[in-house]
């Protein structure tokens, strides 16, 4: 992913204390019989990790990401903690990755049951706060640790000993993963989460793998031709895409004044597939190209204006992408020569990836491309240190694929339609259900968000407290709604914010200022965020002031403001509300 150097208003706020924290789910798979032989353990955890990764291939190879794939590693033994394997995915502004994540967990677990896997983020036992309304009274925050774990496709909770034969065999306090392991070994079918518990949890992930395409957006790009070739081979490129024209700095755009790789003269209409995520990241920026990159938009009237300026948008992405990208990195094609692509394939056929098609014909070739660019960035990296650049991925496609552009031009007649956009304006109409009414006037409710936090572009169909929404949207200031719901949540788990009692001001203004330092990291770790005048903005990688598709209301305290109000929902007093803001997003 392209990254860019934290501007001079990250680096204040960092040394003032607001330390950023990019949102990243953490996974560890154990396995809970312990090899005979403990030379080749790593051995056996590498082959569980080929046959993982084979094994989902289906569903992974075409899958879009936001910012970090799924991934898996060999962790050795460290002190008490044994060797397993592991994987760490930043998941950005879109959350539905971690839920995707989760449901990866579940289902490994249920077709390797010889494995015992646990899934945490920067939040903790995020499964935990899902479920907050159901767990039991002696589960809490100090006793939680190593106690939540999927084992055979079941949510798995280790309770505290209740006898004394119980404390024999039960850990008090934060078991060991040890002691866990042992546990399980015997006794796994005792650890069952209950029924409600593991209701909550599910919900989040039932539909899968089939909800993978209700949170995808199909948009017709006016694209070079380049990178529709390299779109046809790698759909997830177009995230690396996205982040780099969304993170751009004054320097990535001095790469894009004369375009070298994808040049505008081969322009063709093409149809994209985004998730809903970055697609409300791309159409929410406001560019205008350099006169001398040879791009130019079409008046606004024009039927096809937003398709041109969407493929004005990417394409100045993957220029980044390419431009960043140096020789001198390892050559990607000496890993394919290796025998563990050999039995990689041979897992692929034997899981039915290539849904019978012919050796040999188009779509069985294009499915073997694909493959192989799945191989190289997730089992190949799984025994190396050397990570495939996104630029290095875009410019060996580009070197193993020819095209003609007649023919590109001639499959753009028949393209299919693109999935009509939700405007900008709908997440507002949903925040007096879930922070009240008494903070927001009815005719100001109807007119203007309640939050200013949640007054950007939504890219979801009915927004992100919607109860069918599959997916979550960022708003401009890069706190997602599920994100705020989940604070609440939290604090309300760890006894910041009391239940049945009305807050004193004191206490107030200390939680509101809990909020308002975890708002800040969020807001920091995303541009576009307005923090002067309204109708202005500064964007923290430092490009200068922007116009600002932003309420009036914004003003530099707005998070603290917002603190507040969340406190203020809480005073109500009724039990539907923190249920419902969890249940809505």
């Amino acid at each position: 992913m392209a990254t860019s150097e934290p501007g001079p208003l990250r680096c204040i706020m960092e040394e003032l204390g607001f330390v950023t924290v990019d949102d990243a789910v953490h996974y560890q798979l154990f396995l809970i019989h312990e090899s005979e032989d403990p030379e080749h353990h790593q051995d056996i955890l590498q082959q569980y990790i080929e046959k993982i990764l084979a094994y989902f291939a289906p569903i992974l190879v075409s899958y879009i990401w936001q910012n970090e794939s799924f991934n898996l590693k060999y962790k050795p033994a460290k002190g008490n903690l044994p060797a397993h394997i592991a994987g760490l995915t930043k998941f950005g502004d879109n959350i539905e990755d971690e839920w995707f994540i989760v449901y990866l967990i579940k289902e490994i677990t249920k077709e390797f049951p010889e494995l015992l896997a646990r899934v945490n983020d920067n939040d903790g036992e995020f499964l935990l706060i899902e479920a907050a309304d159901y767990l039991p009274k002696w589960l809490s925050p100090e006793n939680s640790m190593h106690r939540i774990f999927f084992h055979s496709g079941e949510l798995c909770i280790i309770p505290l000993p209740k006898t004394p034969e119980g404390k024999k065999l039960l850990p008090g306090i934060n078991p060991t993963i040890p002691q866990v392991l042992k546990l399980f070994s015997a006794h796994s079918e005792d650890f069952v989460a209950s029924k409600s518990i593991k209701a909550a949890v599910y919900k989040r992930i039932n539909g899968y793998p089939e909800k993978i395409q209700t949170c995808l957006h199909q948009a017709h790009c006016y694209l070079p031709a380049g990178i529709v070739v390299v779109l046809k081979q790698r759909p997830a490129l177009v995230s690396a895409a996205v982040q780099a024209f969304y993170l751009r700095d004054p320097i990535d755009l001095k790469g894009c004044r004369i375009f070298k790789t994808f040049p505008p003269e081969t322009c063709v209409m093409a149809s994209v597939a985004f998730t809903k995520c970055l697609y409300a990241q791309l159409i929410q920026q406001t560019f205008v190209p350099d006169k001398r990159s040879g791009y130019s938009l079409p008046p606004r009237s024009h039927p096809e204006y937003k398709a041109y300026e969407l493929g004005m948008k990417l394409a100045h992405g993957f220029e980044i992408l390419c431009s960043k990208y140096s020789s001198a990195s390892p050559d990607s094609k000496k890993i394919l020569n290796i025998s563990l692509w050999d039995s990689f394939l041979r897992a692929l056929q034997n899981n039915n990836y290539f849904k019978g098609e012919i050796e040999g014909s188009a779509q069985y070739l294009h499915q073997l491309q694909m493959a192989e660019n799945y191989f190289l960035q997730t089992v190949a990296n799984s025994e190396s240190s050397v990570a495939v650049s996104p630029g290095e991925e875009i410019m060996t496609i580009l070197k193993k694929n020819s095209f003609n552009l007649e023919d590109l031009k001639k499959s753009s007649d028949i393209l299919p339609p693109e999935d009509a956009a939700s405007g900008p304006s709908e997440a507002p109409a949903f925040l007096p259900r879930a922070l009240g009414a008494e903070f927001v006037g009815k005719q100001e409710a109807q007119c203007r968000p309640a939050l200013p936090l949640c007054s950007g572009h939504v890219a979801a169909e009915r927004g992100p407290f919607s109860p069918d929404s599959p997916c979550s949207a960022p708003s401009p200031g890069g706190l997602s709604m599920e994100r705020l719901a989940r604070c609440r949540l939290q604090e309300k788990r760890l006894g910041e914010v009391p239940r049945g009692r009305k807050l004193s001001g004191r206490e107030r203004r200390g939680a509101a200022g809990r909020l308002f330092r975890r708002s800040w990291q969020h807001l920091l770790s995303s541009p576009g965020v307005p923090l002067v005048r309204p109708g202005r903005k500064v964007t923290p990688s430092g490009r200068g002031v922007q116009e600002a598709l932003a309420p009036p209301c914004r003003g530099p305290l707005w998070p603290l403001a917002h603190g507040l109000a969340l406190l203020g929902a809480q005073d109500l007093q009724t039990p539907t509300t923190c249920r419902r803001s969890r249940q809505l997003d």
